[in-house]
């Protein structure tokens, strides 16, 4: 189960958003929208491990993303915006290649 608790992102003097928090589940997708420049990248990059918030934590499975470090990031697979997503294609499909281009291979199902 992914966790976001409390987390709070500032970028320069601006604060991004505060007191956010959820749980993804497996099976469950996360559907995440908003206005340019209100923080949807920065969050993805929060959950990724690739930015700390100003506050809150992330964990994986109980486990603070901090301590599991490459166990954790083993297991992503982050496609941003800006990486080449065809949009004639699936969500699915777009990340089978992310997969693909990564060495790892993709199902409907689970990332191995």
């Amino acid at each position: 189960m992914l966790e976001a608790d409390r987390l709070e992102c500032v970028r320069g003097e601006r604060t991004l958003f505060r007191g956010l928090s959820f749980s993804v589940v497996p099976t469950q997708l996360l559907h995440l929208a908003g206005a340019n420049g209100s923080g949807k990248t920065s969050l993805l990059r929060i959950l990724c491990g690739l930015l700390s918030p100003a506050h809150g934590v992330v964990r994986w499975n109980g486990q603070p993303i901090a301590s599991l470090r490459e166990e954790y990031a083993a297991g992503l697979l982050y496609v941003g915006h800006a990486n080449a997503l065809k949009d004639e294609l699936s969500a699915l499909e777009n990340l089978e290649i992310g997969g693909t281009l990564a060495g790892r291979r993709c199902t409907a199902n689970v990332a191995q």
